[in-house]
């Protein structure tokens, strides 16, 4: 099954999950949020590379009301749920679209992705970074809210061990 299709598939409930997957849910979004060059009224625009739902959008949008934001996902299902979250919104654009495979157009002032770039080999991260260096205004940031491999086995093995028992007391179950 592609990443699409997954995706498409999680979209249902994905929302609901998320605090039970992410322990440390409020500190990934809020130091990201505080990365945010700007202050709460300025208009800028924004990029959700991988947007899903627009979770994360949302609590930028929640701190900027005046930026102008653009999601993009690969799941046009998580992306209707994106649709339903922004129903009320101005300013807001939805494009589904393979950031791996496909050229970012448009430019922006910046980019943020949560949780989507651990997706993508290093191979394709280097591409991807070039797209979005392409993509952003002069002075523009990218804010990347993601989970990254440990130094070695050893300790990749201490934080899957971890995060697992974290989403067991969080209630989440082995299917």
């Amino acid at each position: 099954m592609d990443i699409a299709s997954v995706f498409n598939i999680a979209a249902k409930d994905y929302d609901a999950t998320r605090k039970k997957y992410i322990s440390c849910f409020d500190d990934l979004y809020g130091v990201a949020l505080d990365c945010v060059p700007y202050r709460k009224n300025d208009y800028f625009k924004v990029l959700d590379l991988g947007a899903g739902t627009g979770l994360f959008s949302a609590i930028v949008r929640n701190s900027f009301p005046s930026c102008e934001m653009t999601l993009t996902d690969i799941s046009n299902e998580m992306l209707e749920k994106a649709k339903e979250r922004f129903s009320n919104h101005e300013r807001i654009n939805f494009i589904q679209h393979d950031y791996i495979n496909e050229q970012i157009h448009g430019k922006f002032d910046v980019v943020i992705s949560a949780l989507s770039l651990h997706h993508s080999t290093q191979k394709e991260l280097s591409s991807i970074f070039g797209k979005l260096f392409l993509c952003l205004n002069a002075g523009g940031i990218f804010i990347n809210a993601d989970q990254i491999l440990g130094r070695n086995p050893e300790i990749e093995t201490a934080y899957e061990e971890a995060w697992l028992n974290q989403a067991k007391s969080n209630g989440c179950t082995e299917l």
